[in-house]
């Protein structure tokens, strides 16, 4: 058996646009609670996945210089010093001396 309910109710449409909008407005709320806490998440992951890489920045040096990423796992390496065959650790001096740049 399937019962269906009417419910009948006295309410003036004032009433009913103020239900509505209280509706929106606690729409809105969760919402925005909803993106902030998953904005925190999205951050934190972001954040681990930033600091797994090295950003090698091959523009001309002033350039670089000039406006540069900051960010502690970025360093510069000229185009013009990349040639084929040459090997990585010729370029040892381009890394920061600092234990967290060889992470």
């Amino acid at each position: 058996m399937i019962f269906k309910f009417i419910y009948s109710t006295n309410m003036t449409v004032d009433q009913i646009n103020e239900v509505k909008n209280i509706l929106a407005d606690l729409r809105q709320k969760l919402e925005i609670r909803y993106e902030h806490s998953s904005r925190k998440h999205n951050d934190a992951v972001e954040k681990m996945e930033v600091d797994r890489y090295l950003i090698i920045d091959v523009r001309q040096k002033a350039h670089y210089d000039g406006s540069k990423i900051t960010f502690d796992k970025c360093i510069n390496i000229p185009q013009s010093e990349l040639k084929p065959g040459k090997l990585g650790y010729k370029f040892a001096d381009c890394f920061h001396k600092d234990k967290q740049s060889f992470d």
